[in-house]
């Protein structure tokens, strides 16, 4: 990877150092380098999408899948509602769209202009948070999966924000993911399933990892054992990452098979090899890590068919190959960039925002879209160096 000299960076990182000594990236200097491909095109498309999710907050901090449109005029509202099981996941990869561009709850000028969005967001999930830590209801569908994504926003919180307002209810949402683990070391959407699979383990792993970077400290059994369970679906000589199975295709509902066909989408591996080199392999070398950045390579993101949309693929293909670096991450950023760009609604109210055209858009709609593709905009400095610290 193509990164800053060792001095600059010491210049550019936040001041303020995390419990175990390691300083968050400074990601609003970071965005202004455009070291990594990011263009005014793609760093427009990400200040529209930030306002668009701004816009679409409510006032309790939430955003809501299902009636996010009724902060839109009565006459242009936007369309593409989800699932309102999905609220507390999707309002975490809000709260995340923001943390990565360089917005916190910190106070003071360097907090960024949404610091109150980001604030509000933070304060519903330790809101909704249970005794058990677990953020959210248990009753709710596929429930590890949004308190996954809730702990790391809440970890990540930590980790960028000096006063760490929310610490505790991050140290408490590790522990109920520690409580949710499986006997292989993996998770999966609910406690009672006892397979883990590799989405619900990738969110797992890296919400634990951040933690670990904010100081909470997670038992290291629980980095080694998400790596393991990673590495028991990698069929490591093709690389490629299967959902419940060693190598398997990309999951699709049977309803979604022939709409969008599994063999236009590598989610897991690039699930895999992200979470693996944050996990501390080595990203040149590391156990199927080069076999599985090739099988990316392979399907760079596109629109053309419209089945091969797949943005929570090329959430977790880019940040894997902005890992991997040069000469990889050349060849994929330019596919990526195009394909965000082209699809981003450009007016009314509509506007900063992406249709949920992908296989998943129908269960989190066109707030979980836009979060995600905002996410994936700024894989260009969102983690910049810091998983060159081993976990421990």
């Amino acid at each position: 990877m193509r990164y800053v000299s060792a001095a600059l960076l010491g210049l550019l990182l936040a001041t303020a150092a995390t419990a175990d000594g390691t300083p968050p990236p400074d990601r609003f200097r970071l965005r202004k380098l455009k070291l990594r491909g990011n263009t005014p095109d793609s760093e427009k498309a990400l200040t529209s999408a930030l306002e668009w999710l701004a816009k679409h907050q409510d006032s309790d901090g939430s955003w809501m899948c299902d009636a996010f449109d009724e902060h839109d005029p009565a006459d242009d509202r936007c369309d593409g509602r989800g699932r309102p099981a999905h609220t507390t996941g999707v309002t975490a990869l809000a709260v995340l769209a923001f943390l990565g561009a360089g917005h916190t709850d910190a106070a003071g000028g360097e907090a960024g202009m949404y610091a109150a969005t980001v604030a509000k967001g933070l304060a519903y999930l330790a809101s909704i948070q249970q005794e058990d830590g677990y953020v959210g209801l248990w009753t709710q569908s596929e429930s590890v999966y949004g308190h996954a994504i809730a702990a790391l926003a809440l970890a990540e919180g930590c980790w960028l924000s000096a006063g760490a307002r929310h610490r505790d209810a991050a140290a408490k949402a590790m522990r109920s993911i520690l409580a949710a683990r499986h006997p292989d070391g993996g998770w999966s959407y609910s406690r009672e399933t006892e397979v883990g699979d590799a989405s619900v383990t990738g969110w797992c792993a890296i919400a634990l990892r951040t933690a670990q970077l904010a100081g909470l400290e997670p038992p290291p059994e629980s980095l080694t054992g998400a790596r393991r369970q990673l590495d028991m679906l990698t069929d490591l000589q093709t690389g490629r990452c299967g959902y419940r199975e060693r190598g398997s295709e990309a999951f699709r509902p049977e309803s979604l098979a022939k709409r969008f066909p599994a063999s236009h989408s590598e989610a897991m591996t690039g699930v895999a090899v992200f979470a693996k080199i944050a996990l501390g392999d080595d990203p040149l070398t590391g156990p199927g890590i080069p076999s599985g950045s090739q099988r990316l390579l392979a399907k760079l993101p596109r629109t053309d068919p419209a089945g091969a949309i797949d943005m929570y693929y090329w959430l977790w293909g880019s940040l894997a190959i902005h890992e991997v670096g040069s000469p990889a991450w050349p060849k994929w950023e330019p596919a990526m960039r195009r394909a965000i760009v082209k699809l981003q609604r450009t007016s009314g109210a509509e506007a900063g925002s992406w249709d949920p055209v992908d296989p998943w858009g129908a269960e989190g709609g066109r707030v979980y879209a836009t979060a995600i593709v905002a996410l994936t905009l700024e894989t260009y400095y969102r983690y910049d160096g810091v998983f060159r610290k081993p976990a421990k």
